[in-house]
C-alpha cells in the first residue's frame, strides 16, 4: 500500500490550511527511499544561504514559498523544494543583513500548513520589511498560513486568477469509543495536572481545551494580520 503524504500529518496539530486546496500535495506518494536514514545523511544540508531557498539577480531577492507549510521538515525541502518555517526565518534574516538584496520578493505557491513554528517566521519577514523592501507576490495561491506570512510584507501583489486570505486554524480529533480490532478496549491516560496532555474530544471538557488552543492560535493570527 502506497503511503501519501497525509499520513506524515498526526491528529492534534492545529493546522492553518485550506485543506481542499491541499488535497492534491497531501494525495502525492512519499518518495521511494525516503525512509532511508542512510540516504537521508548523504543528502546536502540545508542552510540560510542555500541556492533553492533563494536567487538574487540585480538587487532583487526571490524567495519561493511553496508546497505545504511545515516547522522544519528538510525532506520536503529536499524531495519537493517546499518552504519551512526554519528555513524561511533563517533565509530572511539572511537576506535581510545581505548587501547584494535590496529588495526581497516572496513568491507564494501555498495553501498554508502547521500552526507550530509559523510565528518564528512571519517576526522574520516582518523585521526584514522593517530595514528593506518586502513584497508578497500570491503566484497563485497563499492561504491560510501562507496568508499569514504574506501579510507581514509591506504589501501584497495577486497574479490574475489568484486566490489569498482563509484566516482561521483547525485540527482533526479521536476519541476511542468501542474495543479495538483485537478485542481490547483501548485507554488513553495523562497525568492528573496535565489537563492540555491528550484532550478526549468526546467530552466536553475535552472539546473546550481543543477549541482553547485553536482560538489562541487565531488570536495570533488575527494578530499578525492586522499587524
Amino acid at each position: 500500500m502506497t503511503r501519501t503524504l497525509a499520513s506524515l500529518f498526526g491528529p492534534l496539530q492545529p493546522m492553518a490550511l485550506a485543506e481542499d486546496l491541499a488535497a492534491p500535495l497531501l494525495a502525492m506518494p512519499i518518495p521511494e527511499g525516503a525512509a532511508d536514514p542512510a540516504a537521508a545523511a548523504r543528502a546536502p544540508a540545508a542552510g540560510p544561504s542555500t541556492p533553492d531557498r533563494f536567487t538574487v539577480s540585480r538587487g532583487l531577492a526571490v524567495v519561493p514559498v511553496r508546497g505545504i507549510l511545515t516547522p522544519n521538515m528538510a525532506q520536503y525541502e529536499r524531495w519537493f523544494g517546499w518552504a519551512t518555517y526554519h528555513g524561511l526565518a533563517e533565509t530572511l534574516a539572511h537576506l535581510a543583513a545581505s548587501e547584494d538584496a535590496a529588495a526581497i520578493v516572496l513568491e507564494i505557491d501555498s495553501p498554508g500548513g502547521l500552526v507550530c513554528g509559523i510565528e518564528a517566521a512571519a517576526e522574520a519577514i516582518a523585521a526584514a520589511a522593517a530595514v528593506k523592501p518586502v513584497h508578497a507576490l500570491v503566484s497563485p495561491l497563499a492561504a491560510s498560513a501562507a496568508y499569514w506570512l504574506a501579510s507581514q510584507a509591506a504589501e501584497i501583489v495577486m497574479t490574475p486568477g489568484a486566490v489569498a486570505g482563509s484566516i482561521g486554524v483547525a485540527l482533526t480529533a479521536a476519541a476511542h469509543v468501542q474495543p479495538g480490532a483485537n478485542g481490547a478496549q483501548i485507554f488513553e491516560m495523562s497525568s492528573r495536572h496535565a489537563r492540555a496532555k491528550r484532550p478526549d474530544a468526546s467530552t466536553e471538557a475535552g472539546r473546550a481545551e481543543l477549541q482553547r488552543s485553536l482560538d489562541e492560535a487565531e488570536a495570533a493570527f488575527h494578530a499578525a494580520v492586522s499587524a
